[in-house]
């Protein structure tokens, strides 16, 4: 294990792709040193549901034949993180649940889809119960801990994924978001969260159409690296993170539809949002307090996502 392939496990996956290019390590290193990277950090959050070493070292060791051939994929030999909510054959997709303990018979879309990307996947990563919560905690594997500070949670409901990408302990690790379940760890773990819309990704759909499929990193490009290999958008997502925005209207309110009628926002979040909004001030756009006017919205978010969840428990 070479110490480039040490430095290269946080970096997220477009440096790792590069340096795949480039020669300068194999899959087979970046994946043995990401392997021991989250051997190394899982002890203190608890984010891994299954370690997945022999797969992933002989999926590594395919990508570099592939990439011996000739083939230039886009994230060919970089190693990921699965949420244990995807089909992968033969390991049990638990959501977090107990009741869960059949092994997959096949894959699903979306993890055939990584296969043929050429990716290892190293591991499962934990999350909610049948992923209803905006934590991460469950009686099947115990709670899963936030790395920025332990006593706190890394959100949900993909938060085992956010935990272990802001551990360092991999690169970039499968997410979804029906209400929230990016954006919440994203926002808990201190990286970015973007849920792609419904129809762009594969493997999405879920709660009658509020789930989508995505990935947390570290960084945004490496996000939009992920979306662009997997997804169908009209232009490049990697071309939009680095073009310079025009002059935007922003509208700004710490008033949210449900929240709102429950209890006020804590004043950090509350000042984080303001100082968030005083920097995109100052960068020459147009920030305004708004009033939304949510309507039915929450209620109709609601309805499909508790009837999600009935959906998801009559499959248990």
């Amino acid at each position: 294990m070479t110490d480039s392939a040490n430095d290269l496990v946080a970096s997220g996956p477009l440096a790792q792709a590069a340096a795949l290019r480039a020669g300068t390590l194999s899959s087979r290193e970046l994946t043995a040193a990401t392997l021991a990277s989250i051997e190394r950090v899982n002890p203190s959050i608890n984010a891994v549901v299954e370690l997945l070493a022999d797969e992933a070292l002989a999926a590594a060791d395919a990508a570099d034949r592939r990439r011996a051939a000739g083939e230039l994929g886009a994230m060919l030999g970089v190693p990921i993180a699965i949420k244990n909510q995807h089909d992968i054959a033969g390991h049990v997709a638990g959501w977090g649940s107990r009741a869960m303990q059949r092994p997959s018979a096949g894959d699903d879309a979306f993890v055939r889809q990584v296969r043929s990307a050429g990716m290892p996947m190293v591991a499962t990563t934990t999350l909610p119960e049948l992923a209803i919560s905006g934590y991460t905690e469950t009686v099947a594997h115990g709670i899963t801990r936030n790395p920025r500070d332990p006593g706190r949670t890394p959100g949900g409901s993909s938060g085992g994924s956010a935990a272990l990408v802001a551990a360092g302990g991999v690169g970039i690790a499968s997410a979804s978001d029906g209400a929230g379940s990016i954006r919440i760890p994203a926002a808990c773990c201190g990286l970015p969260g973007f849920k792609p819309t419904n129809g762009t990704m594969p493997g999405s759909g879920g709660w009658y159409g509020l789930s989508t499929t995505g990935a947390l990193a570290a960084q945004l490009i490496d996000v939009a690296l992920f979306l662009d290999t997997f997804g169908h958008f009209e232009s490049s997502l990697q071309v939009a993170t680095r073009a310079d925005p025009r002059r935007l209207r922003i509208g700004v309110t710490s008033v949210g539809s449900v929240a709102a009628r429950m209890r006020a926002v804590d004043p950090d979040v509350d000042g984080a949002l303001h100082r968030a909004a005083e920097n995109l001030a100052n960068a020459g756009h147009d920030v305004f307090e708004v009033k939304p006017a949510y309507g039915l919205a929450a209620k109709a978010l609601t309805v499909r996502y508790l009837a999600g969840i009935r959906q998801a428990a009559g499959e248990v």
